[in-house]
């Protein structure tokens, strides 16, 4: 998940990062299936193709106007961190998305009004593919990418508003315009993530205490037709994170609980799933969320700790065995790793960033000793995870 200027994100990426955008986040095995769509190869033609096989994770360094990211090698179910971590960047990082196909990382910030591309080597190294230049300008607070690693996906906030931009991701990483700001019938100021339904056939933007708004796709690519809101009654009320599954519900991280949808295939109706199941953060925060298969999971911002839960087919949550999880100082960011056997969950202080071993039945057990990732809470963890595969 990830917010306007200075709040917390992930992607599965991851994030928050919506976000999540954002985040690599998973579901029923593979988050990222193109799940046998025509626009979807038997091997991947958009967005490069795929330079690691690694396993890593990009962490952002939560000191002050900090300008550099980490990489941690977690394959082990430590966080090791690479030979040349940290990696220094020239600007703050806002929102970090990998393609599913592990090509690219996509790092926007707030501050620049910028997003830029990196290729990632094969011992996960990273190389600006425009030098030392933004790929695209714009105020992009959370993104995430299609299934396919075609297109990425930009919430845009402006002075006159919230809208979503579009782009085609080359075989050298070059993004191209395809939708330019795509009005969204709400406009939100903080709590901004954004993920894409793993059928890729729609996508959920939440806004915080304004509300969320699901904006249906055709081929991957933004409708015209109107996108729907969901709003909130009360201002004490909002949505800080979202993640979706396989079979379309939508999981919100809400003040207080966790609130699951079921959306329509084409995005263009939706129903609330009744839930029983609290979330350990009543606090307002930013809280990232994702889907592992048949779980769910939350980093709880102002709780300090993870939830975990196990989730039917129809939608309904039951909290894991030791749930909420201790986590690191002000957890924000949180994913699954590319072996599906680690989640890897960053805050702040000493123990900025933890590795968790994921049970036969999703429950979480510490997996590490923990890797120092700054000692200031004044700008947000930012982390993306090489995708599952």
């Amino acid at each position: 998940m990830a917010i306007p200027s200075r709040q917390t994100s992930i992607r599965f990426i991851v994030a928050l990062l919506g976000a999540v955008t954002a985040l690599g986040l998973t579901g029923c095995g593979n988050f990222f299936q193109c799940e046998g769509k025509p626009s979807c190869p038997a091997t991947s033609t958009g967005g490069g193709t795929g330079t690691t096989s690694g396993d890593y994770a990009y962490v952002s360094n939560s000191t002050s106007s900090t300008s550099s990211i980490s990489v941690f090698d977690v394959s082990t179910g430590a966080p090791l961190a690479l030979s040349n971590s940290p990696i220094s960047l020239g600007y703050e990082p806002t929102a970090m998305a990998i393609t599913p196909n592990n090509s690219f990382l996509f790092v926007s910030s707030t501050v620049n009004t910028a997003v830029y591309t990196y290729s990632i080597g094969s011992t996960g190294t990273l190389s600006n593919v425009n030098g030392t230049q933004a790929a695209v300008t714009l105020n992009a607070s959370a993104m995430d990418i299609s299934p396919d690693s075609k297109y990425l996906y930009v919430l845009d906030f402006s002075t006159v508003g919230t809208s979503l931009d579009q782009y085609s991701i080359g075989s050298n990483g070059a993004l191209t315009a395809v939708t330019s700001g795509f009005p969204l019938p709400l406009i939100g100021t903080s709590g901004a993530s954004i993920k894409v339904a793993p059928t890729g056939d729609f996508l959920v933007v939440t806004l915080g205490t304004a509300g969320d708004v699901i904006v249906p796709l055709t081929n991957e690519v933004i409708d015209s037709i109107t996108a729907n809101p969901i709003t909130f009654t009360t201002s004490t009320v909002g949505d800080f994170g979202v993640a979706i599954d396989e079979n379309d519900q939508v999981y919100l991280s809400r003040t207080g609980s966790v609130a699951v949808y079921q959306v329509a295939s084409n995005g263009g109706s939706y129903k609330e799933i009744t839930n029983t199941a609290a979330n350990s953060d009543t606090g307002a925060g930013n809280r990232a969320i994702l889907v592992n298969g048949s779980n769910v999971y939350t980093a709880n911002l102002t709780a300090n700790n993870l939830s975990g839960f196990s989730a039917t087919t129809a939608g309904i949550l039951a909290p894991l065995t030791g749930s909420p999880y201790a986590g690191p100082s002000t957890v924000g960011a949180i994913g699954v790793d590319s072996s599906g056997k680690y989640l890897v969950a960053a805050g702040y202080g000493t123990a900025g960033v933890q590795v968790y071993a994921i049970g036969s039945t999703g429950a979480l057990t510490v997996s590490s000793t923990t890797a120092n990732n700054g000692t200031s809470t004044s700008v947000p963890v930012v982390m993306a995870v090489t995708p599952l595969q």
